[in-house]
């Protein structure tokens, strides 16, 4: 008996507990794909499993009979099309799981009309460069650096042929060019630097990109990232577009951040600082050396960025500094590890206050950060383990 496309054979095998085995021989296709028309296939089956392998391996099965039109061949790959569109509007930004074989025998058929495959295209490599945000920068400080992201990574995986091409041809600071050297470039990004300060003040930067979509066979052997756009072979299409976008050189005195006071958002209060351990041992150089290991949670409400002092007795030890933001999608933290060399350290000393300081040095250049607290965090009386008094071993011979 035959049911949902599958001709079922009992094939008695007796295991521990004596249970009779099915096995499953393929027949039409899933839900009987095999005995349905192509527009049934295409139009009833296709929208809701565009993303499953079944509807296309039995397109790819027909293609290959020669029993799918151009038109029919179309068809499908808008319905593709608009899936695509309406789940990543920007791009695709993901391999084809299923997809590739079938464009792949679509685009070798020449089934795939040109303004279908254009369309394709777009939608998989997405319509528009990405200009990374801007960090945020100081008067006086060197360094522009820009980074822009296009096309798809996963374009081996396309199935259809074609190559994105795309080359940044010019950068205008206010109107004026802007010699912005190139740092790297491959397939799908590109950064670049400029070495001198910026004056104060909201800038305009603006970039034109050349952009092309090309066969792949006319790249083969060619190191594409690295091809200049004036060495590009005939496009499929050819096309330029501008990036532009604002930003602000802020001035030395300027206040960037804002420093956030509510104790309810505090790390003290939320308990989003958490100290592990904090060592005294004895250093190669002579002296000692202090080991703190402090981390950060997902229990804090406010990003922070701090100097660190281990205050003992009296005396206050700078141990470094620490940060920790993050955002949607994003996020920015300094290691847990802070060490510093002291020359002595008092066999008394069992405890040590850390004093964290807002600095907010390190997370004023993310646009993505827009406030961190501002106020002292003191960690009072944290056991300080001195591993440099620690008798040795009894069965050391030292």
């Amino acid at each position: 008996m035959i049911a949902w496309g599958f001709a079922l054979l009992l094939m008695p095998a007796i295991g521990l507990a004596g249970m009779i085995v099915l096995r499953t021989v393929a027949g039409p296709g899933p839900g009987g794909l095999g005995v349905l028309s192509n527009q049934e296939v295409i139009q009833k089956r296709l929208p809701p499993q565009v993303d499953q392998p079944w509807v296309w391996q039995e397109l790819e099965r027909r293609l290959a009979a020669g029993k799918l039109s151009q038109k029919e061949v179309d068809e499908a790959v808008e319905i593709l099309i608009g899936h695509m569109k309406a789940t990543k509007p920007n791009g695709w930004d993901e391999p084809f799981h299923w997809q590739d074989s079938f464009l792949t025998a679509a685009t070798s058929a020449g089934l795939i009309s040109d303004p279908v495959l254009m369309e394709l295209c777009d939608a998989f490599f997405g319509t528009k460069a990405k200009l990374k945000p801007l960090e945020r920068m100081r008067e006086g400080r060197a360094g522009f650096a820009p980074q822009i992201k296009f096309g798809n990574r996963w374009d081996h995986h396309f199935g259809a042929g074609v190559k994105l091409l795309w080359e940044v041809t010019s950068i205008k600071l206010d109107g004026k060019p802007l010699p912005v050297r190139q740092t790297s470039k491959n397939d799908h990004e590109w950064s670049g630097y400029y070495d001198d300060p910026l004056p104060v003040g909201e800038h305009k930067v603006t970039f034109e990109i050349e952009c092309a979509y090309i066969d792949d066979a006319k790249l083969a052997g060619l190191t594409t990232g690295r091809l200049p756009a004036r060495n590009w072979p005939e496009a499929l299409k050819r096309w330029q577009q501008t990036l532009s976008t604002k930003f602000t050189v802020h001035s030395t005195e300027e206040q960037i951040l804002e420093f956030v006071t509510d104790f309810e958002r505090s790390p003290e209060r939320t308990g989003g600082i958490q100290v592990n351990r904090l060592v005294a041992m004895d250093d190669q150089g002579g002296g000692k050396r202090l080991s703190l290991n402090i981390d950060f949670n997902e229990n804090l409400a406010v990003p922070i960025a701090f100097d660190v002092v281990a205050k003992l007795g009296e005396e206050e030890i700078p141990l470094g500094y620490m940060h920790a933001a993050s955002a949607s999608n994003w996020s920015t933290r300094s290691g847990t590890e802070l060490e510093k060399r002291i020359d002595t350290l008092d066999p008394d000393v069992r405890t040590v206050d850390l004093i964290l300081t807002p600095n907010p040095k390190a997370l004023e250049r993310y646009p993505q950060v827009k406030e961190i607290w501002g106020e002292k965090v003191i960690l009072r009386d944290v056991p300080l383990e001195r591993f440099d008094l620690a008798e040795p071993p009894a069965n050391d011979p030292h």
